[in-house]
């Protein structure tokens, strides 16, 4: 397979990767309840302000939808893990002592990001969209007192 050149325009900022192998991302797809899906269900705060990732279940698959982007497709390779795999984009979700989803791993050509499931609280959903453009863009440049 060719390597993909993919531009995902935001509002407020631009991914651009190059050159991904999506050849090394074929995954054997796994099959998954209902429940275990629901699970997974939910909008993912991105550390910028007015960007998240939606996940939902539309006739019994999976989709991820970004901000002013369109749906894709995202396919199951583990009971955590799924794969877009015609853009390269692996989603990876993590689980709080509870076993509720708390958050998920968005990564592209070896780039993380990190981004938190949103809550039920209004306040504390503000509140995760501070904390998380503080730690992304603060942190990077070592602003400890910010």
């Amino acid at each position: 397979m060719k390597n993909l050149i993919l531009l995902l325009s935001f509002s407020c900022f631009s991914f651009i990767g190059f050159g991904q192998n999506t050849d090394k991302l074929k995954h054997e797809e796994i099959q998954l309840d209902e429940s275990t899906m629901e699970k997974y269900v939910g909008e993912y705060l991105f550390a910028y302000p007015g960007i998240h990732a939606n996940i939902f279940i539309d006739e019994n698959k999976m989709f991820a939808q970004i901000t002013g982007e369109k749906r894709w497709h995202i396919i199951p390779f583990e009971e955590n893990k799924f794969s877009m795999v015609d853009l390269g984009l692996l989603f990876t979700f993590n689980f709080d002592k509870d076993g509720k989803v708390k958050s998920m791993i968005y990564e592209y050509d070896g780039n993380q990001t990190h981004l938190k499931k949103k809550g039920e609280n209004q306040l504390d959903q503000q509140l995760d969209q501070v904390e998380l453009f503080k730690q992304y863009f603060l942190g990077k440049w070592g602003c400890d007192d910010c």
